[in-house]
């Protein structure tokens, strides 16, 4: 199968695709302009269209970002992260914060997840509040994250690749 989506007029700075609730995929673009253009990955149409109303997308993807049990999709610019319904494709919260990179999993020895932040700091978000559970002493931990278990403790490891030329692992 060959296909190729309409030209963007503001760029596409993220790609990522996700397991739609109805079947299929979803292709999510996230675009210079801060949009998130949704496209069905059977019939590669728009299905829509989210407008977080921020800047440059940096990162997109499935995660429980509010601690509810339910995945959602996270779309992160320097400003802010906003936390999106997968079924209805509405914005449901803006976190007000933001970084080059994000990334959402446990790595401390609470049951909640974590929002961590390229830059530094770790976020604790309730579906309300905000919290900043500690920040990174040492500066960022990179212009790239991952999470991954590298060591088989029970908190997941920030692995951060900075821009100058080498990664780092923060237990």
């Amino acid at each position: 199968m060959s296909w190729i989506s309409a030209s963007e007029d503001t760029g596409i700075s993220v790609l990522t695709t996700i397991d739609a609730e109805t079947g299929g995929q979803l292709i999510l673009l996230g675009l210079g302009s801060g949009d998130v253009r949704v496209l069905s990955g059977i019939s590669r149409e728009q299905i829509g269209l989210i407008d977080t109303g921020g800047d440059t997308v940096n990162r997109i993807l499935l995660a429980d970002a509010d601690n509810d049990g339910n995945d959602g999709i996270v779309v992160c610019d320097d400003a802010q992260i906003h936390l999106v319904d997968p079924a209805t494709l509405t914005i449901e919260a803006h976190v007000p914060y933001g970084a080059n990179d994000c990334e959402v999993g446990n790595v401390d020895e609470d049951a909640a997840f974590e929002i961590i932040l390229s830059d530094g700091r770790v976020l604790e978000f309730d579906g309300t509040d905000t919290e900043i559970e500690w920040t990174y002493p040492g500066g960022e931990f990179g212009t790239l994250l991952e999470l991954a278990n590298i060591d088989d403790d029970p908190a997941l490891e920030i692995i951060g690749a900075s821009s100058w030329y080498y990664v780092t692992a923060f237990d």
